[in-house]
């Protein structure tokens, strides 16, 4: 798995969600979260965006995914993923 800029999240999720999912997404989940895997070019919808993401962990792994609330692109983002640490002592 390649890690993928934000700046590649963004052009490639925008370009997904408009060229491929836009059409069933906004017929089917209208005003849900759609959180798309750029890497596997598919999407999970909730109407929690939280629940959206957590689902598309379980689906496609711990990663970045571009996320959009279907019908409104004012403000898609990308979810924060924290660097995980250990203390060893």
């Amino acid at each position: 798995m390649a890690e993928h800029s934000l700046e590649d999240i963004l052009r490639e999720g925008e370009r997904l969600y408009l060229n491929e999912f836009k059409e069933k997404l906004e017929k089917d989940f209208y005003g849900q979260y759609a959180v798309i895997d750029i890497e596997k070019e598919d999407y999970v919808a909730s109407p929690n965006k939280l629940e959206a993401i957590e689902e598309a962990k379980k689906k496609f792994g711990d990663k970045l995914f571009y996320t959009v609330q279907v019908g409104n692109l004012e403000k898609p983002t990308v979810n924060y993923r924290a660097k995980q640490s250990a203390w060893n002592f």
